[in-house]
Parts: C-alpha cells; structure tokens; sequence
C-alpha cells in the first residue's frame, strides 16, 4: 500500500496513533506501506513515537516516484 501523505502538514498525537493503528492493521494482513511524500519534520514525528521503517514492512520517501520504487522492489522480493 502506498499513502500519500502530500496534503499532510502536520499530525497531532490522533493522527499518529490512527496511521500506527493502520499500520499495524496492514501488518497483520501482510501487506507493506509506504508513506510517500512525506515531509522531514513528520518523519522525526514519527520516530519519537517510536515509528520506524522496516524492510519489507514500513518505509516512507519524500516523493511518489521513489514510493512505487520501493513498492515495486519490495513485490520484485516477494
């Protein structure tokens, strides 16, 4: 799954524990995100709510090009 997180300026603590319920939903169902445009400052966001990438798993780019690169290389690995 990729979502697009360019109309995204910032997260309060909600939205963060929305988007963590539905990554660990996505998880469950073995289904890899990907945050695609993604500004710098909800990326350190996310880290101090403990959100990390994971190969495979969960990952963010700051653009969509770079997003279906990973997805794609990610169903190349499956």
């Amino acid at each position: 799954m990729i979502l697009s997180m360019d109309d995204v300026p910032s997260m309060d603590g909600t939205a963060i524990v929305a988007l963590q319920s539905r990554i660990d939903d996505m998880r469950h169902q073995h289904v890899p995100m990907v945050l695609s445009a993604i500004a710098s400052h909800l990326i350190l966001k996310l880290h101090r709510a403990g959100i990390h990438k994971r190969p495979g798993e969960l990952s963010w780019c700051r653009n969509k090009p770079r997003a279906f690169a990973v997805a794609r290389r990610w169903l190349a690995d499956e």
